[in-house]
């Protein structure tokens, strides 16, 4: 049913709306330039359309997900630095610092990876205090169990890896919260976004039989713990 959903929405969905679009900025274009008061009101067509966009794409993402895909060993490090790359605009713009230890080899959907890597940075560039310089971090260490706490092991056959930032943060009280579809904690007028993100997160680690958690107080940051088997089983 998420598949047949995705086939629907990428075109039933996207091609109407892509319409409203074209025809809401020829409208603006050629027929509102004296007109303040419609200009102000298209334009709020306009970016309701590009928010449905992005909704549209996020939830095409996450049905996505339970497509089987092919495990492959693969250089974390390296997709790392492509993200940050593609990021780079929103990183000097917020004049961000970010700093990522070595992440062993692992065998994941290199694509999913992508996208856990992207939502997780992207967030940490997002839910920034406006009075501090943005600090990112990502450590990794192998170690013995599937476990939060596990111990640390140069042979283990799982990979903790924690994201910690100096943005807003959150009470942890709402932790489960910030996993599932939609649910956002904060407002929209404040910090865009579709409540999406951190539920493909989770679903892509589920996928690759890890676990992931966080750990935060307001105003405090953020770390993100995911804990990934070095070597899939199935």
């Amino acid at each position: 049913e998420l598949q047949q959903f995705a086939s629907v929405a990428s075109h039933d969905l996207k091609e109407p709306l892509r319409k409203i679009q074209i025809f809401s900025s020829v409208i603006r274009e050629k027929h509102l330039n004296n007109t303040p008061e419609a200009t102000d009101s298209i334009n709020r067509v306009i970016e309701s359309a590009a928010r449905m966009s992005v909704l549209i794409n996020d939830l095409l993402s996450y049905s996505r997900l339970s497509m089987e895909q092919l495990f492959t060993p693969t250089d974390l490090n390296l997709v790392v630095g492509d993200i940050v790359k593609d990021l780079e605009l929103q990183i000097a713009e917020k004049n961000a610092r970010i700093k990522c230890g070595n992440i062993p080899i692992l065998e994941v959907v290199a694509g999913q990876m992508r996208q856990v890597f992207q939502n997780l940075l992207s967030n940490s560039l997002k839910f920034t205090d406006s009075q501090s310089r943005p600090e990112i971090t990502i450590s990794a260490e192998r170690v013995s169990g599937l476990s939060f706490e596990a111990a640390a092991s140069e042979e283990g056959e799982w990979c903790r890896i924690t994201l910690t930032d100096n943005g807003i943060g959150f009470d942890e009280m709402y932790l489960q919260k910030i996993f599932t579809i939609f649910q956002r904690l904060n407002a929209r007028e404040q910090y865009e976004g579709t409540g999406i993100g951190l539920a493909i997160v989770k679903k892509i680690v589920e996928k690759h039989s890890g676990i992931i958690t966080a750990k935060s107080r307001p105003g405090q940051g953020a770390s993100f713990i995911m804990v990934l088997p070095v070597r899939q089983t199935h």
